[in-house]
């Protein structure tokens, strides 16, 4: 999170075999009160690998780190039912829909 609350995007390319690969993107946003929301996306070609619940423990885990987070929540668009079933992979738990 940056200084000003704004998201923050990390889309670093992956190193693999000398070349590089765009895998995905993990972005965080500051809801206040010590809630921040994170969303993430995986590049087409490296989907159904198990990336996107190691993205969601791993990523979800750093922000906690931080002491003024007291809570993270995943955006899934209630249409994506692949990244519904990766955070449940990631042992998350559904909180509620957003209309």
């Amino acid at each position: 999170m940056g200084s000003t609350g704004e998201p923050q995007r990390t889309d670093a390319p992956r190193h693999h075999r000398g070349k590089e690969y765009f895998v995905g993107a993990v972005c965080f946003g500051d809801r206040g009160d010590g809630v921040i929301e994170m969303v993430y996306g995986i590049a087409t070609s490296w989907r159904r690998r198990g990336l996107a619940p190691r993205v969601a423990r791993l990523a979800g885990r750093w922000a906690l780190d931080d002491p003024n987070v007291r809570q993270v929540e995943l955006r899934i668009d209630s249409s994506q039912l692949a990244s519904q079933g990766g955070a449940e992979k990631a042992g998350l738990r559904r909180g509620g829909t957003a209309t």
